[in-house]
C-alpha cells in the first residue's frame, strides 16, 4: 500500500466574490517570526497560521474565516512553508507555503481532512479560489488525491495535487462556487 503524507495546503486562498463585494484575495502564511514582506505575496491580505493547533481564525473586512483540522489521526494544524522557493530567486509566495496537516515523524495510510468555514458572505453567488501544492519531495511524500464537498456535496472529486510548483499558474487551483441564501450562513468547504 502507497504510503501518503497529507499535503492539503491553502498555499493561497483566493475569495473572489463575482460581482459582489467584498472581493477579497487572502495569502495563508507561515507564523514563524517572518517578515510578512517575505513570506506574503504582494496584493494579498496576509493569514498567519500557527503550528501545533487545531482551529485558527481570521476576520477579512467583515467575512469570518476559520480553517480547522478535522478527525486527524494524531495531525495537527500547521501553518508551513519551503524556506528556499518562497526566498529569492523564486518568490513561490503563493504556492510554497500554506496550511496544512503536520503528522510529525509519523507516516499516515491515509490522509486527514481540513474544514473551511467562511461567514458573513453577502447574499448572493460565490466564487472561492484555492491553491493547493506540496513543496514536498514527490519522491519522499507524494500527495494523495482529495475530494471537495462543499456543505457535505462532492464538489471536486479525486484531485490531484501539484508538487512544487513555483508559479500560481502551474498549482492545482479549484474555483468552487456557492449560494448564500441567508445573511446568517456559514458555508462549509471540507478537503479531505
Amino acid at each position: 500500500m502507497k504510503k501518503i503524507y497529507l499535503l492539503l495546503c491553502f498555499c493561497a486562498l483566493f475569495n473572489h466574490f463575482s460581482a459582489q463585494s467584498p472581493v477579497l484575495k487572502i495569502d495563508v502564511n507561515v507564523d514563524e517570526a517572518r517578515k510578512e514582506s517575505e513570506v506574503n505575496e504582494p496584493g494579498y491580505t496576509p493569514w498567519k497560521i500557527g503550528k501545533d493547533i487545531m482551529t485558527s481564525s481570521a476576520t477579512f473586512e467583515g467575512v469570518q474565516f476559520t480553517i480547522s483540522c478535522v478527525e486527524a489521526t494524531g495531525g495537527q494544524l500547521r501553518g508551513s512553508w519551503a524556506k528556499v522557493m518562497v526566498q529569492s530567486p523564486n518568490f513561490a509566495r503563493l504556492t510554497c507555503d500554506g496550511a496544512s496537516i503536520d503528522y510529525s515523524a509519523q507516516t499516515m495510510e491515509a490522509g486527514g481532512k481540513l474544514l473551511l468555514e467562511i461567514a458573513g458572505l453577502p447574499l448572493g453567488t460565490h466564487t472561492i479560489q484555492t491553491m493547493h501544492n506540496s513543496w514536498q519531495d514527490p519522491a519522499t511524500k507524494a500527495p494523495s488525491p482529495m475530494n471537495v464537498y462543499l456543505d457535505s456535496v462532492l464538489v471536486h472529486d479525486s484531485v490531484s495535487i501539484t508538487s512544487r510548483a513555483l508559479v500560481a499558474s502551474e498549482a492545482t487551483v479549484l474555483l468552487t462556487v456557492l449560494q448564500v441564501t441567508a445573511e446568517d450562513q456559514v458555508v462549509r468547504i471540507l478537503f479531505e
